[in-house]
């Protein structure tokens, strides 16, 4: 019965720890009326860097909805750190577009996902595998604000301290 303390150590560490996270940031106002033209014109642009180039048609959009996506897709890559763990707040708004290629036969429906902060379009992601926990990989980046951090790197100022 040794492992009791050890034990309720353990969990009394774990349940501090989340009740401690950091609160996030303000996901801003919901996207302007315009947004499902910028979505369209951000997928005609990220369909025109692939190749064949491709056009998005038939576009379905959802309603905004306040939403959170795992924070690295936000994060700067610093060789030989991890991300950090937590996610970001904005506003979803799922979308569905059919793509043509020209020479190609008729290609079958996409599902994607725009993400805005703070009142801009900062991401257009892709389904991910699903397969990670805390849907870590339920989303895929076809694009993302390269300029956009909502949130402090605590990576970036531990390594200013030193």
């Amino acid at each position: 019965m040794r492992f009791r303390p050890a034990a309720a150590a353990f969990a009394f560490t774990l349940l501090a720890s989340c009740a401690f996270e950091e609160k996030g940031n303000d996901p801003g106002p919901a996207p302007a009326a315009d947004h499902q033209e910028q979505v369209g014109a951000k997928m005609f642009e990220i369909l025109q860097r692939r190749s064949p180039h491709g056009t998005p048609t038939n576009l379905r959009f959802t309603a905004p909805a306040l939403d959170k996506v795992a924070r690295w897709h936000f994060d700067p890559e610093i060789p030989g750190q991890p991300y950090e763990f937590g996610s970001v707040n904005g506003w979803k708004v799922e979308f569905w577009y059919t793509p043509e290629y020209d020479g190609y036969p008729p290609q079958p429906e996409h599902h994607q996902m725009a993400f805005y902060g703070g009142g801009q379009l900062r991401a257009v992601f892709s389904e991910g595998c699903g397969n990670a926990p805390f849907e870590l990989d339920k989303w895929h980046a076809d694009w993302v604000d390269p300029s956009w951090h909502p949130l402090p790197d605590k990576r970036t100022q531990a390594a200013s301290s030193r």
